[in-house]
C-alpha cells in the first residue's frame, strides 16, 4: 500500500512539473541570449508557414520572434549593438528577410498602427507583438494583435522594385505572389465568399483596399498599401467601421 502511495505522489509531482513548464511565458526577444542554442526554437506555433521555408533557410528552427512591448520592438531596429539577436540571426533566413531587417534599421522605417495618433486602436490595447520570418506570400510580417482585431505589416517594395505608386493593392499583391487571391483571379477561389476592392478613408489619406470575405468566418481581411507598407487588417465589420478607418494611420 505504501509503495502505491509513493508512486501516486511521484506521479502528481511529475504532472505538476509538466503543467508549470507548459505555462511558462514566451520570452521577449531582447532577453534571449544568442549564444544559448536552447533558446533558438519557439515551441509554440501560432500559424503554419507558407511553403518554401526550408530547414536550410531556417537552420535554428525559429519561425517568429515575440516582443513584450512596443518599446522592445522599437529598440530592436534602432540598436546596432552586435548582441542584438535579430541582427545576429538575420542572415540565417534568406535574402528577403535580411533585406527586411536591414531596411528597418537603415531607414528608421518601423511603423506602428495608431488611432488618432495613439497606439490603441478604437480603445483596444496591444495584446501581443510578433515578427514572423516568412508568412503570407513568403514575406516577413510584423503582427500587432489586439483584443478583437489584428494588424500586420510588411515592406514588399524592399524586395520588389517593380511595385509602383500607381498600382492598386490588388495589382501589388498579384505582382508579389501571382497565385494569391486578387480581383483578377477570384474565380479560382470559390471558398472565398467575396473578393473586391473598396475605397477607404483613413485619417490622412484615401486608399484602395483589397477585401476578403469568408463564408465561415465573420471577419474581413482588408489589405492596402500605405506608402511602402503593405497593411493587412483583420476584424469584424462591427469593429472595422467607417469611424475606425477615419482615425487609422501608421506612425513611426
Amino acid at each position: 500500500m505504501k509503495k502505491v502511495y509513493r508512486l501516486f505522489i511521484v506521479a502528481c509531482i511529475l504532472v505538476c512539473m509538466l503543467i508549470l513548464n507548459s505555462c511558462q511565458s514566451v520570452k521577449d526577444v531582447n532577453s534571449l541570449n544568442p549564444n544559448d542554442t536552447t533558446q533558438n526554437t519557439d515551441e509554440s506555433v501560432m500559424l503554419e508557414l507558407n511553403a518554401g521555408v526550408s530547414a536550410e533557410a531556417n537552420p535554428s528552427g525559429r519561425r517568429y520572434y515575440n516582443f513584450s512591448s512596443l518599446e522592445s520592438l522599437q529598440n530592436t531596429f534602432v540598436d546596432t549593438n552586435t548582441t542584438n539577436i535579430i541582427q545576429l540571426e538575420k542572415g540565417a533566413y534568406g535574402e528577403t528577410y535580411e533585406q527586411f531587417v536591414n531596411y528597418l534599421i537603415a531607414k528608421d522605417a518601423l511603423k506602428i498602427p495608431c488611432s488618432n495618433g495613439d497606439p490603441m486602436l478604437k480603445g483596444e490595447s496591444i495584446t501581443s507583438i510578433s515578427l514572423w520570418i516568412s508568412e503570407w506570400m513568403g514575406l516577413p510580417w510584423i503582427w500587432y494583435s489586439y483584443e478583437t482585431i489584428y494588424v500586420k505589416i510588411s515592406y514588399p517594395r524592399v524586395y520588389h522594385e517593380n511595385l509602383t505608386d500607381t498600382m492598386t493593392t490588388s495589382q501589388c499583391i498579384k505582382t508579389i505572389y501571382p497565385t494569391t487571391p486578387n480581383i483578377d483571379n477570384q474565380e479560382e477561389f470559390p471558398h472565398y465568399k467575396a473578393i473586391y476592392e473598396q475605397e477607404i478613408q483613413l485619417s490622412d489619406r484615401k486608399v484602395m483596399a483589397l477585401v476578403y470575405e469568408f463564408p465561415d468566418d465573420p471577419r474581413l481581411k482588408v489589405n492596402f498599401m500605405y506608402d511602402d507598407v503593405l497593411v493587412n487588417v483583420c476584424g469584424t465589420p462591427e469593429r472595422l467601421t467607417e469611424y475606425f478607418w477615419s482615425t487609422f494611420s501608421l506612425e513611426n
